[in-house]
């Protein structure tokens, strides 16, 4: 974008990107003070604090009252919540998400099978142990169930070892975890989440990158059960599913 055509507030962002993109500026370090920030950049205090209240907002820098304005630890910044207000406002279809979701599961499984370690796999099989025993004990708890489904992606997430493409992953359980867990409120049994997560498993273990597709393609059929062509807004409203 030409200089000329920017906003006070999109120049001091714009200023803040590069200084992060060329590594002057990184984690945990303290900004200049408000009035260094006018001589450096030629703009007003009003657009300094403007582009720092959009800075804030998406945990991008952490204002500390009397102390200064410091670079946030990367794990805070949200991505996502911006994506999920545009997902849902274009009144995308709850089959586009079921379609996402699919592709990022085989982008996911073909990073994990490549990269997941002995101490990766037994992760996972701790997981299935869980909810296995959750089954015998024929427990009817869905936010427990949830809790031990939720378990296993996050520990898939990290055999991956691909910290990019886990916070992707993360986006994807931001909105569809909301949809899970509805479901197991609605009655969606323990096993069918088991039997997934065993031949996700059992994939990641052998390697097998045909078993892993028919895997996650038995996996999709059961999700494009849950209110396939209707409106994301309207299955969240009609579910009352909070995000």
């Amino acid at each position: 974008m030409n200089s000329d055509n920017m906003t006070a507030t999109e120049k001091v962002i714009e200023y803040f990107k590069c200084k992060v993109l060329e590594g002057e500026w990184n984690v945990g370090d303290r900004l200049p003070t408000e009035p260094e920030l006018c001589d450096l950049i030629g703009v007003g205090r009003s657009g300094i604090r403007e582009a720092m209240k959009v800075l804030e907002s998406s945990h991008i820098i952490d204002i500390r009252r009397g102390d200064g304005t410091y670079i946030s630890d990367p794990d805070r910044i949200s991505f996502t919540e911006p994506l999920l207000l545009k997902v849902v406002l274009k009144e995308s279809r709850m089959q586009e998400l079921i379609g996402f979701r699919e592709s990022i599961e085989m982008a996911v499984m073909r990073l994990a099978i490549s990269n997941a370690d002995e101490n990766d796999i037994h992760a996972l099989e701790q997981c299935n142990g869980k909810l296995k025993e959750y089954i015998i004990l024929e427990k009817d708890d869905p936010e427990e169930l949830f809790e031990l489904d939720m378990s296993f992606h996050k520990t898939l997430a990290q055999a991956m070892h691909n910290t990019v493409m886990s916070d992707v992953y993360t986006f994807t359980f931001d909105i569809f975890g909301a949809v899970i867990s509805q479901n197991y409120k609605n009655g969606q049994d323990a096993e069918s989440a088991l039997d997934d997560h065993l031949e996700i498993t059992e994939a990641i273990k052998n390697k097998d990158f045909l078993y892993m597709g028919y895997a996650i393609k038995k996996a999709a059929k059961l999700w494009g059960t849950w209110g396939a062509r209707e409106k994301i807004s309207d299955y969240l409203r009609k579910n009352n599913v909070k995000i």
